[in-house]
């Protein structure tokens, strides 16, 4: 009972000093009530030991909860020095809070703080350069909430008072300093900025950070943090001067030329540690914007007169031009003639003609042969030695060592030369790539009417990728590229439709097995930039795209494989919310399966299981467990529950296939994780599909929970008993009767009389797995809102061979059949099974590997109590009973023996009987051994 709970919390806080109640606590502050959890963390003590459990409440979904976070830490401002640098910056975010009441109790959390250490103090020891986001976003709210604090800070250091920082720990001031100077001058009135702003001096500060930037040392990676905030404050700079333009041009130049820039890899991976940063702007993209600057382009709505659009074609040009120069081919010997920009990549054969790039990827393709020789040449080399050895021929293996050894120098030094090769050609290439993708990403220029951007694409971009031997991250730079070229110009994307369609198919090859990590995480990614890529443009460009090239982007999507399927997410809601009504007119004329099954899988995902804290382990939380449980220390047993939580609060995946436990313990909290957060956009999704304008919304729902159950998807919804932590449980994929009542209350009483029959299909087809599934519970629970005609489908249902005993209740509920009982809306169980079949095997001729998504279920031999209670009454129990015995497995037969060794049982009357006859004795004297052994 929450209200037990919740007083029983506020005894616990009275017991100060105990390790026990202070784990109980902590473990209360997940509880489903929302109560319980803001009493928990107001009462939670600020340990280090129980400071991750309030943490964990900061991304809370009730606000009340959030504010205790806040006021419980306000109460104890020592606390903060406990706390780190990821965690601080989250709490400072809480300033910018939804919730009135939330941002109320932040702020006073933030002034005890401040007058503790100071802002700069804070911020300093915030994790500036793990979310560069995420650290603005704290910047911001420390600027706003504290402003006459931080703009003498940034005058000073915007005014070269504050001298420059050297070493480690000056290191991390200096980035604070210039994160708060920068966002708080961002807040200041335009015309008030010029105040403030030395440029010729912060010009001069960022050539010295550009210095110190390129330096690969410990102190280059706040150099780099450092030079973006210069920059920033740069393009904000009002430039009128000429001869201050050229600075800043020449600037604008030397970072394009020399800044860092992070790698394509980086900004994609989702699990990279630096996947933050691609939600800021790079150098480059200062760099892009700085030109900008000196065209006078600036960021925000521009009405797309001549005038504007001559001064984004001039600036595009002066782009460009330099991209060619960087471009420019160059001998061996590092002197080069002069070329055009047309031919500084291009990828001729080996003439005069040949470019730098061009003879250095022959090179490279005549090294990765080689390399592959000697690779195979050394295992067969092994093999030799191993056989001449086993045959005693010892100087032919002596021979055989001498080759096995220049092979591997022969080896090493072609890996050496095939880097070195690799990076001089890369790192050309790659800044090319950097640089055209920043400036399609900030300009806003007409391609159409933009020459020396568009033809970028033909003379830089395309003859790049059509480079032998290209590395990944150069090839992942080089889709990235065309995918910006066919987002912003219709007819690039019309060209490169096939290609974008084939890139993405391929994602089914990298998910094959025997594929390395590197390779399927490189796949990965090329597949999310053209998958998102597909829907933009399908999106964007309806009117140079046809029906059937928007159709195609839908299939691609929706043939991806199972392991790789949160890739096509995000793009197929996209391409559904706004071009449903393209499936959906087209699908009333010809059935689109592959993208009906997408709208399925995506239906199964937003309902998969979401487990939760059994009472063991609540019982141990509150120490009531057994001595040697509670004699575990405090500390180790909150790491052990609070990961035994996060594997059982957060939601499973909704369907898994059997892994190698190494597997499945690197790749669990990843996926599990990621399936939480994308069931509940999913969730979203779904609830918004019904109030789409148009007629499409509601059938499309529909579409989806038929999907469902005639591609035999529903069966991941089955109970099945598993053993998670020593202990059995009943798990399922999915929830069949929560995707059913979610799907049926947004449905018109038209559309639900398909729901129905689809359902009630299914049990006709499979009546044990349905009752598993809680296919006939589901429409139990919806019987009072069953549309015309349910009473029929279930008297129907059960003469073709459901299960009577358990629709007996729901048909009792509905009101009596009526009409024909010869005309039937069902099909029989046989010819139902062939539908399925049928369309499972046109699934598999679409592309789409159904046996991954819906592998084969053995029903099981026992049934969940509580179904075994919802079970038929009268002679149905007797069935159950019968059915649900739970046999114990058998032993494998290899292990078994041809006849089972039994104990031998001895007949103590005849064997002493025996022994009488034989010793000739009466056999009265052995009448008590007779009775004791009888």
């Amino acid at each position: 009972v929450p209200a037990i709970r919740e007083k029983a919390l506020h005894g616990l806080v009275r017991m100060k000093g105990s390790s026990a109640a202070d784990f109980a606590i902590a473990m209360r502050t997940s509880d489903p009530c929302v109560g319980v959890r803001a009493s928990a963390v107001r009462g939670l003590p600020l340990t280090r030991i129980a400071l991750p459990s309030l943490l964990e409440r900061i991304d809370d979904v009730e606000a009340c909860v959030r504010a205790q976070v806040f006021l419980r830490l306000a109460d104890q401002p020592e606390a903060v020095d406990e706390l780190g640098g990821a965690a601080l910056v989250r709490l400072i975010v809480g300033l910018s809070d939804r919730s009135l009441s939330v941002r109320e109790a932040a702020g006073k959390t933030l002034d005890a703080w401040q007058q503790r250490a100071g802002v700069l103090l804070l911020l300093a020891r915030c994790d500036l350069l793990g979310d560069e986001a995420l650290s603005e976003a704290a910047a911001t709210n420390l600027a706003t909430h504290f402003p006459e604090e931080s703009g003498e800070v940034a005058m000073e250091w915007l005014g070269g008072k504050r001298k420059s920082a050297s070493g480690e720990a000056s290191g991390t001031e200096e980035m604070a300093v210039a994160l708060l100077s920068r966002v708080w001058l961002a807040h200041e009135a335009e015309e008030e900025r010029d105040e403030y702003l030395n440029v010729p001096l912060l010009i001069k500060r960022a050539r010295a950070a550009l210095a110190s930037a390129q330096r690969r040392d410990s102190s280059s990676t706040w150099h780099s943090f450092l030079l973006r905030q210069l920059l920033h404050v740069l393009v904000m700079a009002d430039i009128g001067d000429e001869a201050l333009r050229r600075q800043v041009e020449e600037l604008a130049e030397a970072v394009l030329t020399n800044a860092p820039f992070p790698s394509v890899s980086s900004e994609i991976s989702p699990d990279s540690n630096s996947a933050g940063a691609s939600n800021s702007p790079s150098a480059l993209d200062l760099g892009v914007l700085l030109f900008r600057r000196c065209y006078s382009l600036t960021q925000g709505y521009h009405a797309h007169t001549p005038q504007y659009q001559t001064l984004e074609a001039r600036c595009s040009t002066r782009i460009v031009l330099f991209v060619s120069e960087i471009c420019q081919p160059q001998d061996e010997g590092g002197t080069g003639g002069t070329q055009t920009a047309d031919k500084g990549t291009d990828t001729g054969g080996e003439g005069a003609d040949a470019t730098f790039t061009t003879r250095l990827s022959l090179k490279l393709q005549e090294l990765n042969t080689g390399i592959r020789e000697r690779e195979s040449r050394k295992a067969s080399l092994v093999e030799q030695k191993q056989q001449a050895v086993a045959e005693e021929e010892f100087i032919k293996a002596h021979q055989f060592v001498e080759d096995i050894k220049n092979n591997a120098l022969e080896l090493r030094q072609m890996k050496e030369l095939q880097m070195k090769l690799v990076n001089q050609r890369d790192n050309n290439c790659l800044r090319v790539l950097a640089i055209l993708t920043s400036l399609l990403r900030w300009s806003h220029s007409d391609i159409v009417r933009d020459r020396a951007l568009s033809e970028s694409l033909h003379q830089i971009v395309q003859p790049i990728i059509g480079l032998p031997a290209l590395s990944q991250e150069l090839e992942l730079s080089a889709v990235m590229a065309i995918c910006h070229f066919c987002v912003r110009d219709g007819r690039a994307a019309k060209c490169h439709w096939c290609l974008l369609l084939e890139l993405l198919r391929s994602l089914r090859q990298g998910e094959e097995p025997g594929r390395s990590a590197s390779d399927r995480r490189f796949i990965r990614m090329r597949a999310s930039v053209v998958a998102s890529t597909l829907s933009d443009c399908a999106r964007l460009h309806g009117g140079a795209l046809d029906r059937e090239m928007i159709l195609s982007a839908a299939s691609a999507l929706a043939a991806a494989p199972f392991s790789a399927r949160q890739v096509v997410l995000e793009p197929l809601c996209s391409w559904f919310l706004t071009l449903g009504h393209v499936f959906f007119e087209t699908h009333l004329l010809e059935p689109v399966l592959e993208v009906q099954w997408a709208l399925g899988w995506l239906l199964v995902e937003a309902f998969k299981q979401r487990a939760v804290c059994d009472a063991d382990e609540v019982d141990d939380s509150m120490g009531m467990g057994t001595p040697e449980k509670r004699s575990v220390p405090a500390e180790g047993k909150a790491a052990l529950a609070s990961a035994s939580a996060r594997r059982r609060l957060r939601g499973a995946s909704w369907v898994e296939r059997p892994k190698v436990e190494e597997e499945a313990a690197d790749e669990e909290d990843d996926d599990s994780a990621e399936a939480t957060a994308n069931a509940v956009r999913l969730t979203q999704f779904f609830s918004l599909i019904p109030k789409l304008p148009g007629k499409h919304g509601a059938p499309m729902l529909s579409l989806a929970a038929e999907s469902v159950l005639e591609s035999g998807l529903w069966r991941r919804a089955a109970l099945l008993p598993r053993t998670v932590d020593g202990q059995a449980r009943w798990l399922r994929g999915f929830s069949w009767p929560a995707l059913f009542s979610f799907v049926h209350e947004r449905l018109p009483p038209e559309l639900r009389f398909r729901l129905w029959r689809s359902t009630l299909q299914v049990c006709v087809v499979s009546p044990e797995q349905s009752m598993i599934a809680e296919v006939p519970f589901a429409l139990e629970q919806n019987a009072g809102e069953a549309p015309p005609g349910a009473a029929e489908l279930v008297r129907d249902a059960i003469e073709m061979g459901a299960d009577g005993d358990t629709l007996a209740t729901l048909a009792s509920r509905l009101p009596a059949p009526q009409g024909d009982p010869k005309v039937r809306c069902l099909v029989p169980q046989v010819e139902a099974m062939r539908m399925e079949t049928a369309r499972r095997e046109e699934l598999e001729e679409l592309g789409i590997c159904i046996d991954s998504w819906t592998p084969a279920l053995e029903t099981p031999d026992s049934v969940p109590p509580h179904l075994r209670m919802r079970m038929g009454k009268g002679k149905a129990k007797a069935k159950a009973k019968a059915e649900n015995i739970i046999k114990p497995p058998l032993p494998p037969e290899a292990v078994m023996s041809p006849e089972p060794k039994r104990r031998r049982r001895i007949d103590w009357n005849i064997k002493l009987g025996m022994e009488e006859i034989a010793e000739g004795t009466s056999p009265v004297m052995n009448l008590p051994l007779q009775a004791g052994g009888g």
